[in-house]
């Protein structure tokens, strides 16, 4: 589409005001052909993406000299090729350290190895021990010794240090040391399991356990057995994460990082260990819907921002992981970006943990298939309709289904507000959406 230079300049004076509407309106009608600049000078699109993102950044830092460009396509192009220039010379300098790659062992699931015989009759849930004295093979002690050597390197600018922890995922391969601490232990079957308790959920809710259940409990001793070997290997990949973890953070506490670094702990889902009479995740119910999450503030940042309590507390209002971004945006004093973003940053219950909020998490599954939690119910709505709703206070394993009670038709309504209106539609699986993309960005390129 064509815009008149007058346009273009009315564009420009209007984000030079500090316009984020105007920033947007222009970062959708450059985006194309700064990427296009960023690949002739690069020729690699991933590093394209990194130096697309630093030009939108630092044109949006010396806005106000927009209104003043007359060929915006030449300083387009300048600043694109000053942005590569530095990020080849980053890449030259900085001793980057490599995490492991752990594909080649995937061979179906999240490795490592699959070879002989599988436990439940499954290779995803294989308990297989890993040999203590080949510690330095294992990927997850490999990425860990990545993490440990990053924080013993000196950073002169900020960081973002991510490390991704395969276990305690099945297949259940940490070191043998750590299936020890369970052995012979005859762990119980968590709280949470109880028989019959399917009887009160609508059919969608069964099918998704049946549809997606590994396995089933059928109340047969050798079901029973079964699941305590399941629990016994879960915790001890539990274990050895944790063990991972702590040698990460006392790297991080020995190091001159330490009081001036956020430390981010979450999962990506939650996970049933029998409660509904499942295992495995893919629910909507707490069990698969809850996840860890724990932030840890540096001593600076707790005594100047007067951060309360400085020991830890545990929060009670519900958030989600989409609240991460937005948060270490706040906390760490930058600009947000221009777009509207679903998540909320959560730096006031940092600040008190104990504030009453009215803050909703949303979980969906698929179209028209959502949890609506708050700080004591949670709401599931399949999509022909049937519903559950629990109270967590009083029954925390989602026992009882109140969904039929008079008395909880204020709570279903409320909740109901917060159920989206309108659903994106899905782009398919991962496959499908990377030939998506490689389509899209020949097009780009060919423009």
């Amino acid at each position: 589409m064509k815009v008149s230079k007058q346009n273009i300049k009315n564009l420009l004076s209007s984000v030079s005001s500090d316009g984020r509407g105007a920033f947007e309106r222009f970062y959708n009608l450059y985006y194309d052909q700064v990427f296009r600049f960023a690949y002739y000078c690069l020729g690699e699109k991933e590093a394209c993406k990194e130096v697309v993102s630093d030009v939108f950044f630092s044109i949006w830092k010396s806005k106000a000299r927009l209104k003043e460009i007359d060929n915006i396509d030449t300083y387009l192009y300048i600043t694109v090729r000053n942005e590569a220039l530095r990020h080849i010379s980053r890449s030259n300098s900085v001793n980057k350290i490599q995490m492991y790659d752990n594909r080649p062992l995937y061979q179906g699931g999240f490795g490592p190895f699959y070879e002989g015989e599988y436990q439940g009759g499954t290779k995803f849930f294989a308990i297989r021990p890993w040999d203590d004295s080949k510690d330095d093979e294992h990927p997850d002690n490999k990425n860990t010794e990545a993490a440990i050597e990053f924080f013993s390197q000196q950073h002169d600018k900020p960081f973002l240090m991510c490390l991704g922890l395969w276990k305690p995922h099945c297949p259940y391969t940490s070191p043998k040391r750590f299936f020890d601490l369970y052995k012979d232990k005859k762990l119980p079957l968590p709280k949470g399991f109880k028989p019959g308790d399917l009887d009160d959920v609508p059919d969608m809710g069964r099918n998704m356990v049946d549809s997606l259940a590994r396995f089933k409990y059928d109340g047969t001793p050798e079901s029973e057995t079964l699941w305590r070997q399941f629990l016994e290997a879960y915790c001890a990949n539990n274990s050895f994460a944790d063990w991972n973890i702590g040698r990460v953070l006392d790297a991080l506490d020995n190091s001159p990082y330490a009081d001036n670094t956020i430390v981010v702990f979450c999962s990506d889902n939650g996970y049933h260990c029998g409660e509904k009479l499942r295992w495995e995740k893919g629910t909507m119910w707490e069990q698969s819907a809850y996840c860890p999450m724990m932030i840890r503030l540096p001593k600076s940042m707790r005594e100047q921002e007067k951060f309360r309590p400085n020991k830890g507390a545990t929060c009670e209002v519900p958030v989600g992981l989409i609240d991460i971004y937005p948060t270490l945006v706040d906390l760490c004093g930058l600009t947000p970006p221009v777009q509207k973003l679903d998540g909320e940053s959560m730096r006031s219950l940092l600040m008190n943990p104990k504030m009453k909020s009215d803050r909703i998490n949303l979980t969906t599954y698929s179209e028209n298939l959502s949890s609506v939690r708050d700080v004591r119910y949670r709401l599931i709505t399949y999509p022909d309709g049937t519903q559950e709703l629990y109270d967590l206070k009083k029954d925390p394993y989602e026992w009882k289904n109140l969904i039929g009670d008079d008395k909880y038709k204020e709570v279903v309504a409320r909740l109901e507000k917060r159920i989206p209106t309108t659903w994106a539609k899905s782009l398919g699986g991962r496959f499908e959406v990377a030939k998506q993309q490689r389509e899209s960005a020949k097009k780009s390129l060919k423009k």
